[in-house]
């Protein structure tokens, strides 16, 4: 069984003029998936293990992180001590992932925040 999730983003950049625009279904081909909102620590990294029943399937296929504080940044990778994603206050990032990922790795910035997250199979 599949599942679709349809996404929109809209940038528009009124000193140059430019303008993007565009919105797509991304289907998985199970129907997997995990979800919850979790403390992103300042003090140190913390991780969520991506689910059995996603690894073990068609792997991790879409992540999608909403920061929840309204003043710090987080930052996300899919390896310890690598997290070029950040995340800033109040955002939406839409992370397409490589099928070897186990975990999602998080650290906030200058204090705790709450993130909300769900994960996809492929």
């Amino acid at each position: 069984m599949s599942t679709s999730y349809s996404l929109a983003i809209a940038a528009n950049n009124t000193t140059e003029g430019d303008a993007l625009s565009r919105s797509w279904t991304y289907t998985s081909a199970g129907s997997h998936e995990q979800s919850g909102v979790v403390t992103v620590a300042s003090a140190s990294e913390g991780s969520i293990a991506i689910g059995a029943d996603i690894t073990g399937g068609n792997d991790p296929g879409l992540v999608i992180v909403e920061n929840l504080d309204g003043t710090n940044y987080l930052t996300l990778g899919i390896a310890t001590g690598v997290r070029p994603i950040r995340v800033d206050a109040g955002q939406t990032f839409v992370l397409g992932v490589v099928n070897t990922a186990t975990a999602i790795f998080h650290q906030a910035d200058t204090a705790d925040v709450q993130m909300r997250y769900k994960i996809v199979e492929r």
